[in-house]
């Protein structure tokens, strides 16, 4: 006698109610939203274009040596909006959403875009520097001054990095090392300029991690309480209205 096997519930997706969710998550993060919104059509518009127009296109936003040297300003805005890999680079849009909105809801707007730029611009210079030098020692093939370097990851491994700052104590170690040792294990194997930009920018978000517990902590014993071990969820900048 065969058993008969209970039907499974079929899980159905109401395309209203997604709506109505990204909908919400877009409010409650509006600068994370519009960013993604940017990056998207970004990706999009390269794509429609034929490739040597989408190359020349990624090559005067990349924030190599030539581009710093030449259009220095232009090229650290730019390369921000523009994502490595094209249309693939939309598979860590997902990332971004979570990083940056807990971000965003946490210190606020002006504070996730300080954070941002400062991972994104002290990287990239960081590393601008390092190659140069690299370059005029002859340890560093001149080439690597043209190369190709657009995308996000500065920025997202900046913001992850500053996080720490949110994970409980007992946690901090772990999270921390998770967003730093990674990245020092591709450069350590790759050897790759860009992978070293993401130990900087990592190193950076852990850094301003431990500044944001020191004021915390700092603005716990003015006030006559202990501080710096866990800070509280509510957001720590106040949002403009």
């Amino acid at each position: 006698m065969r058993m008969l096997r209970p039907v499974q519930p079929r899980v159905k997706l109401d395309p209203r109610a997604l709506a109505a969710g990204a909908w919400t998550w877009a409010r409650r993060s509006p600068l994370t939203a519009t960013y993604l919104l940017v990056l998207v059509v970004v990706a999009v518009l390269l794509a429609l274009l034929p490739d040597r127009v989408a190359e020349k296109v990624v090559f005067h936003a990349s924030t190599n040596l030539k581009g710093l040297r030449d259009t220095p300003l232009f090229v650290l805005v730019t390369s921000a909006f523009v994502l490595w890999g094209g249309l693939t680079g939309l598979l860590l849009l997902p990332v971004v959403a979570v990083v940056m909105s807990a971000v965003e809801r946490w210190l606020g707007k002006l504070a996730t875009v300080l954070v941002f730029a400062l991972g994104h611009v002290g990287a990239t210079l960081g590393l601008a520097v390092i190659l140069a030098s690299g370059i005029s020692h002859r340890a560093i093939d001149p080439e690597v001054a043209t190369v190709h370097d657009v995308g996000v990851s500065y920025g997202l491994l900046a913001m992850a990095g500053i996080l720490t700052a949110r994970v409980p104590l007992r946690w901090r170690g772990w999270y921390a090392g998770a967003i730093g040792v990674p990245p020092l294990g591709a450069f350590a194997l790759s050897r790759d300029p860009t992978d070293l930009g993401h130990v900087l920018a990592a190193l950076i978000g852990l850094a301003l991690a431990v500044l944001l517990l020191r004021a915390v902590a700092f603005a716990g014993a003015a006030r006559g309480r202990p501080g710096g071990q866990d800070i509280p969820d509510r957001p720590l900048v106040k949002k403009s209205r």
